[in-house]
Formats: C-alpha cells, structure tokens, sequence
C-alpha cells in the first residue's frame, strides 16, 4: 500500500492478486527461505493475501503451480522446506524426468529451439548438420533443457551460414561427447566429420537415416557388452530401463544368449566404425 514503507510512493498489486482469474507458477519453490515459506503457507492454505500496510484481506480464486529441481521430500527430512507446505502443495505430481534421461527428445527440442531463436534475431537457420546433432545427442546435458536452449541460442548468434555445425557448438560441449562416442566406435572420425559437408548437410532424410542407424548400433552393442542385461545396457548408455525397452522395440532388436539380436533380419548385431554417431 502507498505509505507501508520509506518510498513506497503508490499502491500495486501483487503476484497473487495479478493473477486472481488465472494461473500462477511459482517456480523453484525449492529456494524459498523458510520465513518466505510461512506467507507463502498462508496464501495457499487460506487463498487469501494481505497486502503490505493494509489491514484488509483479499479472496483469491486462481490455480496455483509450483516447480523446482529438488527432492522436496528430502528437504523436509532435513527441515529445510516445511512440511506442512509440502503436503498443501503436493496435491497432484507431474514429473519431469531430466533430459539425459530422454535424449531421444533432443532433437525435436532442438528443433523448437532453433524456430524460436530464428524468429528472436531475425535469422533462417534451416537445420542442423547430423554431425552436430549427434554431439547435442551423446551430451548428457548437466544444464538440462535450459542448457540445450542456450546452446542452440549461442550457436545460432555467432553462426554464419543456414545450418548449426559442430564449430558452432561449445568446444566443452564438443569434447564431452566425443569422450561419451569414443568408446562405441574408437576415435569418432567418418561420418561424424563428414557429415558437416553440404551434400550431407542438404540431405536431412539422409542424416536421419544415418543417425537411427547409429542409434540402432549403439543400444545393439550395449547389449552385447552387457550379457544381455538390458538393465545393466541401459546405465552404460545413460537412460532408463524403460528407454532401452522402447528403442529395443523399435529396432526389432532383442537380447539372447549374451548377444543383440535383429529380429527383422534373424542376424547377430554387427558393430560398425560409426555405430556412436547417437547415443541416447
């Protein structure tokens, strides 16, 4: 309220009351100091906020979205988030498994984002070279979706050409994938080098053919060094268990006898030169 405080010169409206009729997100809720949490409690619990210097209460009606990235049960365990919050706020879950979890949503992710930065600064970047696109496929994206953005954001400022190569990526970024392909396929050289040519690079039917194809050689053999232990195949490639399921059924593939078997073609998995080219 106008005159709450030393230079509080006009009367304004809140988060909460800006969004009364709507939706609010509070995010990183996880954050929150825990003197924060109790007003945050009260507008929750009663749906009712009371302005700074006014002694009247306002009635809310609005839906009310939390995120955060932390194990907000845990914090509890440990009295840094309260619980009572905690149950009012976990009325229904929804979550989000991190993006090294889901590679195989990389690339349409990637996709989006490159719309989006193109309408941003005016540019017509038109796809991304399949060397590129595997590297931003075998990184295991500490960042999360937030760093896949600034990426694409970063490579799309500082490119000069229609298409993001691996030049226009992070060289650290570079240098962790290519340690995460090398052991799939030995010193990562072929395709992934050459694929930044333009007769490549102009054929985005032809690069994504080559990266199932890779893709397909890369679950095969983290079958075959596991003994047939999807779990154990699962962790050496980084994603779920349920992941290497999907991808086994989508390649027609299957483990027996300590070896990746094509169910399509009957015949044992072979593994190529280029078989890291994607790694999900």
């Amino acid at each position: 309220m106008r005159g709450a405080f030393t230079d509080a010169r006009e009367t304004y409206d809140g988060c909460f009351r800006q969004a009364n009729g709507g939706t609010l997100l509070l995010d990183e809720v996880g954050e929150l100091p825990m003197r924060m949490q109790s007003k945050i409690l009260r507008a929750v619990e009663n749906l009712e906020v009371q302005a700074v210097g006014s002694s009247e209460t306002f009635r809310l009606d609005l839906r009310i979205l939390v995120a955060t990235a932390r194990d907000l049960r845990a914090m509890v365990a440990t009295g840094e988030f309260r619980a009572d919050l905690y149950y009012r706020l976990d009325m229904a879950t929804i979550r989000t498994p991190p993006l090294r979890q889901r590679l195989e949503d990389t690339s349409a992710l990637a996709a989006h984002f490159v719309a989006h930065y193109n309408r941003i600064f005016g540019k017509q970047v038109r796809w991304i070279s399949p060397g590129a696109l595997a590297l931003l496929r075998a990184y295991q994206w500490p960042g999360n979706v937030r760093e896949l953005a600034h990426t694409i954001e970063r490579a799309i400022l500082l490119g000069e050409n229609d298409r993001i190569v691996v030049d226009d990526l992070p060289p650290e970024l570079v240098a962790e994938a290519m340690a995460r392909i090398a052991p799939f396929g030995g010193k990562p050289t072929g395709p992934l080098v050459s694929s930044d040519g333009p007769e490549a690079a102009d054929d985005p039917i032809a690069a994504n053919t080559a990266l199932d194809d890779a893709l397909k050689s890369a679950v095969a053999q983290s079958l075959d060094a596991a003994h047939g232990d999807c779990a154990k195949a699962a962790r050496t490639l980084g994603i779920s268990r349920p992941a290497i399921y999907r991808k086994m059924a989508r390649y027609g593939l299957r483990a027996t006898g300590g070896r990746s078997h094509d169910a399509q073609t009957g015949a044992s998995a072979v593994r190529p030169d280029t078989s890291a080219n994607d790694r999900e």
